[in-house]
């Protein structure tokens, strides 16, 4: 009966969408399995697929990628128009021609805020749509993420390959001393147009599948989910791992936001297809007890027990872990000749988080709290938050830092995951301040979180099973 009625709804669904009253977009085509809206730079792409399973997408013309996602399997119509109406608010923010967003920086950001509005007017003269603003050094890093084009000042100029290694997805420019001495605006602003931009990002980087290097012995189907916050959306990367490792599928969701309700579609879509999942982990930037997510970055989920809500609708198996946990276990999975380890989490303009490996297991602690060292009582220059936003900064945190689980636990590796570590020798150089010669462990600077993730949950899940 559930199944009859949830074919009506697809039907029903399907309908609505047709004749739907458009306000930003226009119905393009639709075909008996797929839908297709459009306006000037999106599409949205509405597609019926077995088993009543519908997928939402957003596709950008321009770069190609999709800047929302998501898919569910139709059991209530209600919850699917909400979806819907959710994908429609996403092409409202793309309706009109995105301008070019271009922020300046000088030492301070005094000197630059007068060029930076006699830009904005010379851009408005010549009718180029651009988004101008100047900001000091110590916010270039924290703001620059959100920015199409980074202009320096020429008293920062010299920092030019620092900061374009750093905000990789950025075009960072030097201003000439002649542009700048004169305020000559239109000549910036005709040299942004002459350049080529980077295409906007919008999803996680791609990156290849890491592999465990120690014995599995046990081989079912472990569907592992990691929940992550970057450049104001949220991303959900979910893998269903087979026999040997296997990936038998994969996929990512992308939303401006994330509800419950958001978990339980990834999940009545994936088991749908394949039942014989033995054991779900779920990773959250969250801490986490026993499923119950103490505190994180997930708005609106802080004390809700998680894995007890899933439990009660899953047969499987339930695991809700912390990410950077899972990195850590997943590190080393990864580097079989280390017995213990700890990997350590810089985000820019945030607090750092441990995750901590000793003779081969995960150390969580009492209330599982390990690993949690923006609580360590450290003195720093200044606030550990503001000490973040700037690649010297991130040096003075992740020195005292390392030098303290070097300290305590004294691991044989600590990888390090931070966007403003210029290279690792700058940590390096830092740790001889307070280490002896001798005792420093290996350190290695990575750069793909999320591998180190997926692999971690499967390697946690395994051992659940395995107990």
């Amino acid at each position: 009966m559930d199944e009859f009625l949830s074919d009506i709804y697809v039907s029903l669904f399907y309908q609505w969408i047709l004749h739907y009253s458009y306000e930003t977009c226009r119905l393009d085509r639709a075909d008996l399995e797929w839908i297709r809206l459009e306006n000037k730079l999106v599409q949205g792409i509405i597609t019926f697929n077995p088993q009543r399973i519908i997928e939402l997408t957003v596709l950008d013309k321009q770069s190609q990628e999709n800047i929302f996602y998501i898919h569910f399997q139709m059991k209530n119509l209600a919850h699917a128009k909400e979806l819907f109406e959710q994908l429609l608010a996403c092409m409202q923010q793309f309706k009109e021609e995105r301008a070019i967003k271009v922020l300046l920086c000088c030492s301070g950001g005094l000197t630059t805020s007068f060029f930076a509005m006699q830009m904005q007017k010379a851009a408005k003269l010549q009718k180029v749509k651009m988004e101008i603003r100047a900001v000091g050094y110590a916010d270039l890093y924290y703001q620059g993420e959100d920015q199409q084009v980074i202009l320096l000042a020429p008293q920062l100029s010299y920092m030019h390959a620092k900061v374009q290694k750093l905000l990789k997805n950025q075009l960072v420019l030097k201003i000439p001393p002649s542009i700048y001495a004169t305020y000559d605006a239109i000549s910036m602003v005709n040299m942004i147009q002459q350049v080529g931009l980077p295409k906007a990002k919008t999803t996680l980087k791609k990156t290849q599948q890491l592999k465990s290097q120690l014995d599995i012995r046990v081989h079912c189907y472990v569907l592992g989910l990691s929940i992550c916050k970057s450049g104001g959306q949220v991303f959900m990367v979910y893998r269903l791992y087979g026999s040997k490792q296997s990936v038998r599928y994969s996929g990512m969701i992308i939303k401006q936001d994330l509800t419950y309700q958001d978990i339980e579609d990834v999940l009545d879509t994936i088991l749908a297809q394949f039942s014989e999942v033995a054991i779900i982990g779920i990773s959250v930037p969250a801490l986490t007890y026993h499923g119950k997510l103490i505190s994180g970055i997930i708005e609106g989920m802080d004390g809700f027990d998680l894995g007890r809500a899933l439990q009660l609708r899953y047969r499987q198996k339930i695991r809700i872990t912390n990410d950077v946990n899972n990195a850590a276990l997943g590190y080393y999975a990864s580097h079989q000749r280390y017995s213990s380890v700890a990997f350590l989490f810089q985000p820019i303009f945030g607090h750092a988080g441990c995750g901590i490996v000793i003779d081969g297991k995960l150390h969580q602690g009492y209330y599982h709290f390990a690993g949690e060292v923006k609580h360590l009582p450290l003195t720093f220059s200044e606030d550990p938050v503001a000490l973040s936003k700037t690649p010297e900064g991130t040096r003075e945190l992740l020195g005292k830092l390392v030098a303290t689980i070097v300290c305590t636990l004294a691991p044989e590796a600590i990888a390090l995951y931070s966007d403003l570590v210029w290279q690792i020798q700058d940590i390096e150089d830092e740790l001889k301040r307070y280490l002896p010669d001798g005792y420093h462990p290996h350190l290695e600077q990575v750069d793909i979180l999320e591998e180190y993730i997926l692999l971690g949950i499967y390697m946690d899940c395994l051992q659940v099973l395995g107990e």
